[in-house]
């Protein structure tokens, strides 16, 4: 009860950070994440920090994305991350999958009164399939949720936690085709870390590495021409044939 009247007495964060759009279409990527924020209702931000995109990867390096507790204290850290993302033409996403890792150190205490806990919240609106718009009716979510509690005692243990969202069964339930792929979306997760202790005990876990990586029809020599870049190829293609006749 101490904790969580602890916890209730912190001051509260809602401010937000919006790092931009990213993509890597030099690197062959088809895929572009666009206005990734995120804010936090527990920290000061940044706890994420400024994104990377590897191919068609998006990829954090935290640096203070962490939780601690000594003495009987718990202690919450959530971290939000916000952001649309859209394929180029002629490809498409069927499943994204999240991992992230760290380490943690527990000292003291025993389980589950003292630990340290990461969990995963994803859910994503998708908002056009095969290159088609989807009406707000018609529009349709993906959540997923996954979570771990570490116990061992020792410092600066390892750890992973990953989240696979298929789109599959959702687009089968939403009369798509096994073929079909999701080509634009709106994505949110909340990352959580808890640290919990009791008297004479020490506990801390921190995220050092978080990503979001996308599958599917994904290969950049399947996409499409703008409609305008087309013309114009016919164009040159028709004044090519013109000058041989």
């Amino acid at each position: 009860m101490c904790a969580l009247a602890a916890f209730a007495a912190s001051p509260a964060f809602a401010s937000s950070i919006n790092y931009g759009d990213f993509n890597d279409y030099g690197g062959g990527g088809v895929v572009d994440y666009q206005d990734v924020t995120e804010s936090s209702s527990t920290d000061a931000i940044p706890l994420y920090g400024v994104p990377e995109v590897d191919v068609n990867t998006l990829d954090f390096d935290p640096l203070a994305f962490g939780s601690n507790a000594s003495n009987g204290v718990l202690e919450i850290t959530d971290g939000q991350l916000n952001f649309m993302f859209e394929t180029l033409p002629g490809t498409g996403i069927r499943s994204l999958t999240v991992r992230e890792g760290g380490d943690y150190t527990i000292v003291g205490g025993t389980p589950p009164t003292t630990s340290v806990n990461a969990g995963i919240f994803a859910e994503v609106l998708v908002t056009e399939v095969d290159g088609i718009a989807l009406t707000p009716a018609n529009q349709f979510t993906v959540i997923g949720s996954n979570s771990a509690v570490f116990t061992t005692p020792g410092l600066s243990i390892p750890w992973q936690l990953g989240l696979l969202l298929e789109f599959g069964p959702a687009l089968s339930a939403n009369n798509f085709g096994p073929m079909s792929a999701v080509t634009a979306g709106e994505f949110v997760l909340n990352n959580t870390l808890v640290a919990t202790s009791q008297a004479g005990s020490l506990s801390f876990i921190a995220k050092k590495d978080f990503n979001i990586t996308p599958s599917g029809p994904l290969d950049p020599d399947n996409v499409i021409p703008e409609p305008t870049a087309a013309v114009l190829a016919a164009l040159a293609f028709a004044g090519l044939a013109a000058r041989r006749r």
